[in-house]
């Protein structure tokens, strides 16, 4: 095995478990670091062409050059006329006056990888400042890296958007004047709003075990002054599945209607409690 076919199935391995828990910037800045780690590079270039007149330096190593702004269109026209194929340049083309005389100043060798995807027009730019041997192998592997850093643009672009719908119902589901408890049919996860955690007198909202859900509860449902009747009304509704509304818990200081609705989709399954508060 070739030292560059090594490296690319390294390179694989590395990138192949996208960390969920990071922002996509910080996942693309650690993907484009093991790059110039694989190939040993002097500078690399992510631009994004952000409209018809704008393409942004969105990340770059060494980081000095984040944030440049460049035309384009030289770029652009590269690329079309070369179908969107990988270019390999042992002599550097013109590719922008900007480009050429503030960032690839000293660069001999480079590669321009499009990375074009339907939502974004992306190109990464690998350099090295003495000259790089474009073999067989070497090129392999950057049609491997291509691959990868574009399966990653798609990874990153769908976390983004599911973490922007996650903050933005996260933020209705704390605002809404009920008090909301979702306990998962797997045993492991719960979740509530800041007005169940202040009804329940947890110390946080947000996730929560179920078992933490299920002695708060039963504390709740222990300082109803209907309790009796709240118990036999809950063995029948665990034992069917059934969906309750309106069903009247009266407490000291004030009555909660509560709602027990099972959720069963494909990928979520549990039941949701609804607490409206009613004062006596």
């Amino acid at each position: 095995m070739s030292t560059w076919v090594r490296k690319a199935l390294d390179f694989v391995n590395q990138t192949g478990n996208l960390n969920k828990d990071k922002p996509a910037s910080n996942i693309w800045m650690s993907n484009l670091q093991l790059v110039r780690q694989t190939t040993e590079a002097d500078i690399i270039l992510l631009l994004d062409f952000e409209d018809e007149e704008t393409a942004k330096v969105k990340f770059s190593l060494p980081g000095s050059f984040n944030d440049f702004i460049l035309t384009p269109t030289p770029i652009q026209q590269l690329i079309r006329r070369n179908g969107s194929k990988i270019l390999y340049w042992d002599e550097i083309p013109a590719l922008g006056y900007q480009l050429m005389k503030d960032i690839l100043k000293g660069i001999s060798s480079l590669v321009l990888i499009p990375l074009n995807s339907m939502s974004t027009e992306s190109v990464l730019l690998i350099g090295w400042e003495s000259g790089q041997d474009f073999n067989s192998d070497f090129k392999d592997c950057i049609e491997t890296i291509k691959i990868r850093l574009k399966e990653t643009k798609e990874q990153t672009r769908q976390l983004t958007y599911f973490q922007k719908i996650a903050i933005r119902y996260s933020a209705i589901l704390h605002h809404i004047p009920h008090a909301l408890v979702f306990v998962n049919s797997d045993g492991f996860t719960g979740w509530v709003n800041d007005e169940a955690a202040a009804l329940l007198r947890l110390a946080s909202p947000g996730d929560q075990l179920p078992a933490i859900l299920s002695d708060a509860m039963t504390q709740l449902r222990d300082r109803a002054i209907n309790r009796e009747e709240i118990y036999k009304k809950a063995i029948r509704l665990f034992s069917y599945m059934e969906t309750v509304t309106n069903w009247e818990w009266q407490m000291e200081d004030r009555n909660l209607l509560v709602s027990c609705i099972p959720i069963d989709m494909q990928q979520l399954s549990g039941r949701l409690w609804i607490f409206e508060e009613r004062n006596k």
